[in-house]
């Protein structure tokens, strides 16, 4: 389903009930700035998920509940100030994209218990600074790309690895990640 180029002002919860087949969904150039709770509500098979240079600027808790599908979200050109703990809790994505928002700071479990979860793209945003616990339970992450950000703090958690983000490497920590100059973990 793309919905491209519309004047859609807000999507209200349970908007795709009921589209027990839709396994793609496209949201580009609207004017709505909030995705409510159970906006995207008990779809099986979607699969990919794609909102993408809209004016959103904030994603309620809940608002992805049932999804037994979902791999991909993407976030690209929005202009998201934070993402909420728990929101993605659960979600069988491999990979989620936030890049060119305007996130200032990951906080503690904003990517919480994503088992499936192998890539988090946050490049080109404001991020300052990373929380403890921010990434956490995602046993197969292999790479977070934060390129571009201003970020100040020195070190992060993930899966519950004390990562240097000063060019050290962190011996405990056996993925790939990118950061703004390229450090990688091994």
């Amino acid at each position: 389903m793309y919905l491209i180029s519309n004047k859609i002002g807000s999507i209200e919860p349970y908007s795709f009930s009921n589209l027990d087949d839709l396994a793609f969904i496209q949201i580009n150039d609207k004017t709505f700035r909030i995705l409510r709770s159970n906006t995207f509500f008990n779809l099986p098979k979607l699969e990919e998920l794609m909102i993408l240079a809209n004016t959103l600027e904030v994603i309620e808790a809940n608002t992805f509940v049932n999804l037994p599908s979902i791999a991909r979200i993407y976030f690209d050109e929005n202009k998201i100030i934070k993402i909420d703990s728990f929101t993605f809790d659960s979600l069988s994505v491999n990979f989620i994209d936030f890049r060119m928002n305007k996130i200032k700071i990951i906080e503690k479990y904003s990517f919480y218990n994503l088992k499936n979860c192998t890539e988090i793209d946050l490049r080109n945003n404001y991020i300052e600074s990373i929380e403890q616990d921010s990434f956490y339970e995602l046993p197969i992450l292999k790479s977070i790309y934060l390129k571009d950000n201003p970020i100040r703090s020195e070190f992060c958690f993930v899966n519950e690895h004390y990562l240097l983000l000063s060019g050290y490497k962190s011996k405990n920590f056996k993925r790939t990640l990118r950061f703004n100059k390229c450090i990688k973990y091994r």
